[in-house]
């Protein structure tokens, strides 16, 4: 089960028949980089100008780490990244396969609508600028702590809504039997079995709320992974959250009761992409875990290509669920 974030694409060939609900972002590519540049920098003016007027330290601190995320994270990021650039495999038709290979089952659940995709996935018309002015009027209204609605995006209300009604259809009765046995995956009714989501908040609360039902039990734990970092230049992809931290989705205690960020663990998050490290590499780290981390995959055999990945081992007795990167997949 794995969550996921928009991106460049990736192969993923299973042997033997599989099933994947698919987890990615929901935006579509953007084309006013321009006005994505002009935001960013509005945002700083504006900062400078609060920045001084505050008398709280406490604030103060937050607002300039806020800043610095802009302008020397963010804004550098987003002006000098290629991360979605990396040569392209070969046809996956032309691919030699080991015989005697095991498999690993991977379920991808798309995570809900980003506040991000809210202000600037729905068109270019009349509303666009409305939505642009006050997602900006919204983040100076944050900039004195540690939240954001542009820069990892969390969900939106549709957002939020799309996450309950994943967490309906994962706990339905279905007549499929090869459906109901992924379901009874989501549901953490088969043995080893796990969970891993994004560093991203949107994916994360996507999966929290999705699978509450079976997180509530206290027997799982969401874990927390850069590798399944969204693959964009673009600011909503950057991460709040340090290496080895856990994303601040606080918001969440509105959503369900019980929830506490005890649910979570951040071993598997090494932090923020760099500029050096491209979305390939990314895929690559994750296919290599799946096949062989977390004593997923016990004896599995595996082939990861070197430039853009495919993922073609598992045992199956096993199971994986994580949230994070947009796929492309060839069954």
């Amino acid at each position: 089960l794995a969550a996921t974030e928009g991106g460049a694409g990736v192969f993923l060939r299973i042997i033997r028949p599989s099933v994947f609900v698919y987890a990615e972002d929901m935006s579509q590519p953007h084309a006013f980089t321009v006005a994505q540049g002009l935001l960013l920098c509005m945002l700083g003016v504006v900062g400078l100008l609060v920045l001084f007027s505050l008398s709280n330290n406490k604030a103060a601190t937050n607002a300039l780490k806020k800043l610095q995320l802009y302008f020397f994270k963010t804004g550098v990021y987003f002006l000098l990244s290629k991360d979605s650039k990396w040569p392209k495999a070969a046809d996956p038709d032309t691919w030699q396969f080991e015989k005697d290979v095991s498999e690993v089952r991977v379920l991808f659940i798309r995570h809900g609508e980003s506040i991000w995709n809210d202000i600037f996935n729905k068109g270019f018309g009349p509303g666009f600028l409305l939505r642009v002015i006050g997602g900006l009027l919204r983040e100076v209204s944050l900039l004195d702590t540690p939240d954001s609605v542009l820069v990892d995006s969390p969900l939106s209300r549709t957002g939020y809504k799309q996450s309950y009604d994943l967490a309906r259809f994962v706990e339905r009765v279905e007549n499929s039997p090869t459906l109901e046995n992924d379901l009874a995956i989501l549901r953490g009714q088969t043995t080893g079995t796990i969970v891993v989501s994004s560093n991203l908040r949107r994916a994360i609360e996507t999966i929290t709320i999705g699978l509450w039902s079976r997180l509530k039990r206290g027997r799982d734990k969401v874990y927390i992974m850069s590798a399944l970092q969204e693959i964009s230049r673009n600011v909503d992809t950057m991460s709040f959250a340090d290496a080895h931290e856990v994303p601040d989705v606080h918001k969440l205690k509105e959503q369900l009761t019980g929830w506490t960020a005890d649910c979570y663990d951040s071993s598997l998050n090494y932090g923020n992409k760099t500029l050096k490290k491209r979305g390939g590499m990314r895929i690559n780290q994750f296919a290599e875990w799946a096949c062989n981390g977390h004593s997923l995959a016990d004896g599995c055999k595996k082939r990861v290509w070197s430039h853009e990945p495919a993922f073609l081992c598992s045992t199956g007795r096993k199971g994986c669920v994580a949230t994070g990167f947009r796929s492309r997949l060839l069954l």
